[in-house]
């Protein structure tokens, strides 16, 4: 298959793909994904065969100057050149998913227009589309009308957290959730590493989050704070001074999606100054690499070096080996 990276695909990761390639039995596509001066989106393709099945690669936060509209466009910009040029069936790879967050509630029923329009327009182009633990199930719901029940993956990070977490010397663990929505993942990770829970309620203003309440004991014990999405920082704020003032032995945030806006990043430098929390790490499905060079150059490397990224190749090249490469779709239109 050729394989197409887009600029919000970490070098990291896609250095990881590339290096494989050859072994794996893919061809890796030349691509320029960028804007003119006028803000006019461009994308620039070389080197993929007529007929040939084609993955591309495209997160959808916005990173490097780049807006998440700038990145769903890309995306757009690939899927209709690579069709009108004639390759094969298309799979696209978001590790940070489009629009996935967005929904309400409206009358007692679920509505996210965001997600359901993201849906309809790739499924234009792409057969399948794969992320990385998306923002909730009606949201993949949502991917499932459009793409198919069977072309749409939301790959589970929970083993690739724990098996960094092992390395760590850490002896009795309490896995936190930071609120509702993430006791599903937070449980995920405890009985893998088979540690003890913790749990957290919050409400939500327009303004900021507040604690409503909390269960378990983390005393003495090494906290883990984890959720899929880490935004402005304010409900992992919370959650995790919570737990330090209750006796906490040490305090590590584990996140799926560096979003960081906002006061993101001022609130993680914040967390480490203040003594709070001894490492932060987050999956490479964003690229950050301008972004962690501002915040370098602005807290200096006694907090930088403690918030690190987790290289996400590994689960996302057995995906692509051995669930999109097999995938009866993929193999519309070969010669």
């Amino acid at each position: 298959m050729d394989l197409l990276f887009g600029r919000s695909i970490p070098a990291s990761l896609s250095r990881d793909f590339k290096d494989h390639a050859a072994n794996d039995g893919h061809n890796v596509i030349y691509a320029s994904m960028d804007q003119f001066i006028s803000t006019e989106p461009f994308c620039e393709l070389k080197g993929f065969k007529a007929g040939n099945p084609a993955i591309v690669f495209q997160s959808m936060a916005e990173s490097g100057g780049f807006s998440a509209s700038d990145h769903f466009t890309h995306a757009l910009l690939a899927g209709h050149t690579l069709k009108k040029y004639g390759a094969g069936s298309l799979w696209l790879v978001t590790p940070f998913g489009p629009f996935a967050r967005q929904d309400q509630e409206r009358d007692g029923k679920f509505d996210s227009l965001a997600c359901e329009m993201a849906a309809e327009t790739l499924s234009l182009y792409y057969n399948g589309i794969s992320t990385i633990e998306i923002h909730s199930d009606k949201a993949k719901a949502l991917l499932e009308k459009s793409f198919g029940m069977g072309n749409v993956f939301s790959l589970d990070p929970t083993q690739t957290f724990a098996d960094e977490l092992l390395q760590q010397n850490m002896q009795q663990i309490s896995v936190i959730s930071p609120d509702k929505g993430a006791n599903s993942r937070a449980d995920d990770l405890a009985n893998a590493l088979g540690a003890s829970r913790y749990w957290i309620d919050k409400k939500r203003n327009v303004i900021e989050t507040q604690i409503t309440g909390s269960k378990g004991d983390v005393k003495g014990r090494d906290a883990v704070l984890v959720d899929d999405m880490f935004d402005t920082v304010g409900t992992a704020d919370n959650g995790i001074r919570l737990v330090h003032s209750e006796g906490s032995a040490s305090n590590r945030i584990r996140g799926a999606h560096p979003v960081l806006s906002g006061q993101g990043w001022d609130r993680l430098a914040k967390l480490i100054e203040d003594g709070i929390v001894d490492d932060i790490k987050f999956l490479n499905t964003i690229a950050r690499a301008a972004e962690r060079e501002n915040f370098a150059q602005k807290y200096g490397p006694h907090i930088t070096d403690k918030v690190e990224f987790i290289n996400v190749g590994e689960l996302l090249r057995d995906h692509v080996n051995n669930d999109i490469a097999n995938h009866p779709d993929m193999h519309v239109g070969e010669p």
